[in-house]
């Protein structure tokens, strides 16, 4: 297992969720989450995941009023979309240490995974709750690029498609604009201001020596990355001829 290197004051690289009248505050590195009926006080740690991963996420808890806590694993995509994996809860005014583990299914089509401390609007009982120390463990792979997407796009006189005898992934659909750029659009979401590597390379089927370039993932449009051809000092039309590239997407 891979320790992540997750911020122990539960501030940077951690994203709060808080609605209606519900509390979180931080004080010598202990999280305190406070909330009635449908309030939401928490805060998640995000992480990419592949199937068959796990994840196992450590923390000392206590409940601050002797009512349940719990601490959670969703399964996520990047429009809010989620499955709760598994979670586990207590009712002891004792710190104790608690221990989840969860294991990503093979035929998962959620793409990220988020460890949940704190009250969401599911839990309608009064909630105050204090956490410390979590810890974040990932299956090892984790440290290597986890691939989302690749396929050879074929751009044939202006008439653009996934080349059909090529095995492809990931990818929902290509677009062309008419003159120098191909959109790709990825069946799963960018999430969280992540932002992945994007590789393209050319094949000996094109007409020239075009040179494939890749990138341009936008916050407004978190599934799209655009592909255009450059002759080495700029983007060429591309509209007549044939244009082929090999498209490789890693998180």
């Amino acid at each position: 297992m891979i320790i992540l290197p997750v911020s122990q004051d539960f501030t940077q690289g951690w994203n709060e969720v808080v609605a209606g009248n519900g509390i979180v505050s931080i004080t010598d590195n202990i999280f305190t989450s406070k909330g009635t009926e449908d309030d939401e006080a928490k805060r998640n740690y995000w992480l990419p995941i592949k199937p068959g991963q796990i994840i196992e996420v450590e923390c000392f808890a206590k409940s601050n009023n002797g009512n349940e806590g719990r601490v959670a694993v969703d399964l996520c995509d990047y429009d809010g979309s989620f499955s709760l994996a598994n979670y586990i809860s207590f009712d002891s005014q004792e710190w104790q240490l608690y221990k989840l583990k969860v294991v990503v299914p093979y035929n998962t089509t959620y793409i990220y995974a988020r460890a949940v401390f704190g009250k969401w609007a599911s839990t309608h009982w009064d909630w105050d709750v204090s956490y410390h120390s979590p810890i974040i463990k990932v299956s090892e792979g984790y440290g290597t690029p986890v691939l989302i997407a690749y396929g050879l796009i074929r751009l044939i006189n202006g008439a653009v498609d996934i080349h059909p005898t090529f095995r492809s992934f990931g990818i929902e659909s290509v677009e062309f604009n008419g003159t120098d750029t191909v959109m790709i659009y990825l069946k799963n979401n960018l999430w969280h201001s992540n932002r992945p590597i994007v590789h393209v390379t050319g094949t000996s089927e094109c007409t020239n020596s075009r040179i494939p370039v890749a990138g341009d993932v936008a916050n407004n449009d978190p599934n799209s990355i655009k592909i255009k051809w450059s002759d080495g000092t700029q983007f060429v039309d591309v509209s007549s001829g044939n244009y082929y590239a090999f498209l490789s997407v890693f998180m």
